[in-house]
């Protein structure tokens, strides 16, 4: 058994809520004021079973043109629609304003009554057929079935009632996938009971003891007691449904017109990318102007800016960015009416593209290209993959997959299907010990050309050197901060890199795979001078400014005489201690003496006595205990040192 929702539309006074009473013999028009106006202010509800057993649950929405932000609200959520037009009236201004919003909302099925035969003949009736025929010509009810009938004497009630029948076979059931959402159309606080709420179920599915978010609110979850759907009891009610629903938790001040009931606690927005439609009248909209947002209950004050043209006139449409007065939760893909600032006339309708876009201040080419792809992506079937590469180039660096779904509200694996299965190369996924990293096909190429360019510099500044650098000093060169999943992206791919055969990792750094130490005859006399001015120091520390101020004096820059000490200090020619070095003889005969003096005497040094055993200056004592102290040989404790057992397995070897 289906449950659907059909929905009434059609000018003021055209017999629509006699209509519905004639069908479910229920009056729609339960408020005073109405009865005495003689026209639906608010949305009346009620509800019958078709002779196969389907259950249609009807919504009476106003006619009048300053109720049609009511008729919207009624209008969202429906699967059917009965667009009555008089026949002693024929098409009025709102027949036609309400079967541009029943296009715009993408109602696609339907029928057309028309009332009050009994107060015509039946030539005039022909005639309100050829006028309807003739001027829903294009429209989403150009080939719906017009039926004759009159709610007084129940003519043609029952040729109705078999033609729903035979639309709610072919209306496709909504899918319950995705979050629960429902605009709110009505609340009252029922004695014993508490606050009860109505509404269309848009998304998703809703059961007994299910938490619910009233959005937007601070509010912390609510608690859902019970559920009643076309008036009955049940567990659950899904996409299609109307329900009415006991929540626990809330007060009628809590709400106002516009929230909805989610089971997700979805964040609000005030900007959103569109695509729009200007009905076919006088409408246009310049550069940035000012509307009427109408979506479901919701309703709000917004500027709207065009982002491809500079105006938009009646039958055209255009890429938009909104900016709403007032926050509303909204997802991609739902659909919108525009109403004039004066309330008087519908101008149009439109698509949300884009719930969380960044602010267009620019008008460029690259915005249109990305724009047009995501109206491809909320109209197309390979929607999933083009929205995910559309985030992440919000993000503008790499994003674990577990924050992507939970912005997006998607499942992670179906996230990551779509990135497998598609033959596009838009993102890359890193698997990553089970936190999937995704970035930017083109921000992560930029970054292995940085790398590359970075390593290809440091070698052209450092040619003899058989090094590069450690993978922390690429966040920096990247521009990347220091977060978990940047750091976590930088080594993914450096060992891509890696693998790929383009660096390799040498002595706790990157190297480019191909690059050679290269010496030329110049360069190995500079190294040969600095090896011997360093030797020359013998027993005395080398005196760093005076070395660089000499190595100055024969064209060997500051640079240079860096990437030489580091190419002596790889080859093993001198040690270095902290910022001092000191040649690699002078290390080695010193070593075995300190070593041996201690294994002699079975006691620790000071730094006078090492310095008697090396017959050397008080200031190389210093750095000659450091370097031992880092090779293991030897252990310090305040001005006393003491020989390791390795040292004691060392000192025969040298």
């Amino acid at each position: 058994m289906k449950h659907l929702i059909i929905g009434t539309a059609g000018h003021v006074d055209h017999g629509k809520t006699a209509l519905i009473k004639a069908l479910t013999q229920v009056d729609c028009d339960s408020h005073k004021e109405e009865k005495e106006r003689g026209i639906t202010i608010n949305l009346g509800f009620t509800h019958f079973d078709l002779p196969n057993g389907n259950s249609i649950g009807v919504i009476d929405v106003p006619g009048h043109k300053d109720f049609v932000d009511t008729m919207v609200s009624g209008a969202c959520g429906i699967d059917m629609v009965m667009m009555v037009i008089a026949a002693d009236s024929g098409i009025m201004p709102q027949t036609i304003e309400h079967l541009n919003i029943i296009d715009s909302l993408d109602i696609k099925m339907g029928v057309v009554v028309i009332t009050r035969i009994d107060l015509v003949d039946d030539d005039f009736v022909d005639l309100v057929k050829l006028e309807i025929m003739e001027r829903f010509e294009g429209s989403v009810l150009e080939k719906a079935p017009i039926i004759p009938v009159s709610s007084v004497t129940g003519q043609g009630i029952d040729d109705l009632v078999k033609e729903l029948e035979r639309l709610s076979l072919d209306v496709k059931s909504k899918s319950s996938n995705g979050d629960f959402r429902m605009f709110i159309d009505r609340l009252f606080n029922i004695k014993g009971f508490g606050i009860v709420v109505t509404g269309s179920v848009l998304n998703g599915k809703l059961s007994i003891g299910d938490d619910a978010y009233l959005l937007p609110s601070k509010l912390k979850s609510l608690k859902v007691r019970s559920i009643e759907r076309h008036g009955t009891q049940v567990e659950s009610v899904e996409a299609g449904d109307r329900a009415a629903i006991n929540i626990s938790g809330l007060k009628p001040g809590d709400f106002t017109k516009g929230m909805v009931l989610s089971d997700a606690d979805k964040e609000a927005v005030q900007m959103i990318d569109a695509k729009i439609n200007l009905f076919d009248d006088k409408s246009s909209l310049k550069l940035w102007s000012n509307i009427v947002f109408h979506f479901g209950t919701f309703t709000s004050q917004a500027r709207i800016h065009l982002l491809d043209k500079d105006k938009v006139t009646a039958g055209d449409s255009s890429l938009v960015q909104i900016h709403l007065e007032k926050p509303v939760v909204l997802i991609n893909k739902d659909k919108f009416i525009m109403r004039s600032t004066s309330g008087d006339r519908t101008i149009g309708s439109g698509i949300v593209i884009d719930v969380k876009p960044l602010h267009h201040r620019k008008r460029s080419p690259k915005l249109l290209t990305e724009l047009n792809e995501l109206v491809k992506a909320n109209l197309g079937n390979d929607s999933l993959y083009l929205f995910v590469k559309i985030e992440l180039k919000k993000y503008k660096k790499p994003v674990y997959i577990t924050e992507l779904a939970k912005v997006m509200g998607k499942e992670e694996n179906l996230i990551l299907d779509s990135c497998w299965k598609t033959d596009k190369q838009d993102i890359v996924v890193y698997p990553n010990n089970g936190k999937t990293l995704l970035i930017d096909t083109g921000l992560d190429t930029a970054n292995f050309n940085s790398i590359i360019s970075i390593l290809t510099e440091w070698h052209k500044k450092y040619p003899i050197l058989l090094e590069g650098l450690e993978t922390n000093l690429f966040l920096g060169k990247l521009g990347s901060k220091k977060t978990k999943p940047e750091q976590e992206y930088v080594n993914c791919l450096l060992m891509r890199m890696k693998d790929e055969g383009q660096i390799k990792f040498v002595n706790g750094k990157w190297i480019l795979s191909n690059h050679k130490i290269n010496i030329d005859k110049k360069i190995e006399e500079e190294i040969a001078w600095l090896n011997d001015a360093i030797l020359a120091y013998g027993m005395q520390k080398p005196i760093n400014t005076e070395i660089e101020q000499n190595a100055g004096e024969i064209g060997i820059s500051k640079d240079k005489l860096k990437m030489y000490l580091k190419y002596l200090a790889n080859k093993k020619d001198i040690y270095f201690a902290g910022n001092d070095f000191i040649h690699a003889d002078i290390v080695n005969t010193c070593r075995k003496q300190v070593l041996g003096e201690m294994l002699k005497i079975g006691r620790g040094l000071n730094m006078g006595d090492i310095r008697k055993v090396i017959n050397g200056t008080k200031k190389i004592v210093h750095p000659l205990v450091k370097i031992f102290v880092n090779e293991g040989l030897i252990t310090e404790d305040i001005n006393i040192v003491y020989i390791t057992e390795k040292g004691k397995t060392t000192f025969p070897k040298l």
